[in-house]
């Protein structure tokens, strides 16, 4: 929003609705917790790279578990393979 102008008119809104109802440290003090936007009108832009990177992050820590259980898997079949021959 760029109309800067209406929030204090948005704050006092929010007080008067509230009446009281929440008692929180951020209803206490809205001249900090309602706030014009930090990301210069970029949030749908970078919340959509957030997404991506942690889509990616997911996928390369299952591709990790994958491989670190398959080998777990792989080492296990080979000792019981040597434990049979052993025998």
């Amino acid at each position: 929003m760029h109309q800067e102008i209406l929030f204090p008119l948005i704050r006092e809104e929010v007080k008067k609705i509230n009446n009281g109802y929440l008692v929180t440290k951020e209803i206490d003090n809205l001249d900090e917790y309602i706030v014009p936007a930090s990301l210069n009108d970029n949030q749908g832009l970078m919340g959509a790279l957030q997404l991506g990177l942690d889509e990616l992050r997911a996928k390369l820590i299952l591709r990790t578990y994958n491989k670190f259980c398959f080998k777990r898997i792989y080492i296990k079949f080979f000792l019981s393979l040597i434990f049979i021959y052993k025998r």
